[in-house]
């Protein structure tokens, strides 16, 4: 499954809002590409894209967390670890051949909408109640 941006997903952050459009556009590419036996290579650099691109993002916010006191701070620090935790358990079974890159890849999407419109709202409501720049 595949995630289509949708307004609902807006922080009204401009730099977030690209951001999750990208990390959304790489899960989206690895969901696309799981089941082409011939595009491991592609699937493992995709990987690390995610990886990568998940930890600047997640830096970002957390560093804007910090600076501006907001109180769920950890709670929210904790989740983007899960997620980075997930995204090495499915390269690990990638590369071991032991994964169901579908079901990942569905879970993957699910959690960072499901992430976008919960716990990156509650943050984005907090920064626009107290006039704060990301």
């Amino acid at each position: 499954m595949t995630v289509k941006w949708r307004t609902a997903f807006n922080l009204n952050i401009d730099i977030i809002d690209s951001e999750h459009q990208k990390l959304i556009g790489i899960i989206n590419k690895l969901y696309e590409n799981f089941k082409l036996v011939d595009k491991n290579e592609l699937v493992k650099q995709l990987l690390k894209e995610l990886w990568d691109y998940a930890d600047v993002h997640f830096k970002r916010e957390e560093k804007c967390f910090e600076k501006y006191d907001y109180p769920e701070t950890d709670k929210h620090k904790e989740q983007h670890h899960v997620f980075m935790n997930k995204i090495k358990e499915v390269e690990n079974d990638f590369l071991n051949g032991k994964i169901n890159l579908f079901d990942q890849t569905f879970f993957l999407n699910k959690w960072f909408a499901n992430h976008i419109l919960v716990e990156d709202k509650k943050y984005a409501k907090y920064f626009e109640n107290n006039n704060l720049q990301f």
